[in-house]
């Protein structure tokens, strides 16, 4: 059996290979053993996934008020003062502003984008080996009979 990938408990302290403790003599203490162990791997796989998720939220967050700003200064008669002031047409200058905020929503929910971080992997792991570990109780099961 593959050894189990060292995280961090949240504690600091890593979590041991599950090769290191006895078998468990009744089933009570095997599905109690199993579901701590998955919930130790899920809450110190919880910690590491929170930094990037709210890294990408605040991206969009300010990608969407980026776009909000957008929509605004396209109605606000702001618009109308600066082309009044420059001699602008007036709808070049709200063109022109919209695009510029929009190019700075499409840039942030880019940056947004590229930080994809993959979550849970050492669950998603023990889970296929949970998995692969029935299939195989099951066929012997279904051979026997």
């Amino acid at each position: 059996m593959n050894p189990s990938p060292d995280l961090s408990s949240g504690t600091g302290q890593p979590v041991p290979d599950s090769t290191q403790f006895p078998a468990p003599t009744h089933w009570r203490e095997a599905l109690l053993f199993l579901v701590t162990t998955r919930v130790g791997i899920i809450r110190a796989e919880l910690h590491e996934a929170t930094s990037g998720w709210i890294k990408k939220l605040t991206l969009l967050i300010l990608g969407g008020l980026f776009l909000l700003f957008a929509w605004a200064c396209l109605i606000a008669g702001g618009v109308a003062a600066i082309a009044v002031a420059y001699g602008w047409a007036w709808y070049w200058v709200a063109l022109a502003a919209g695009g510029a905020h929009l190019l700075f929503a499409l840039i942030f929910v880019l940056i947004s984008q590229s930080h994809q971080v993959e979550s849970f992997h050492a669950t998603k792991v023990e889970f296929k080996k949970d998995h692969a570990w029935l299939e195989t109780l099951i066929k012997k099961r279904t051979s026997r009979h």
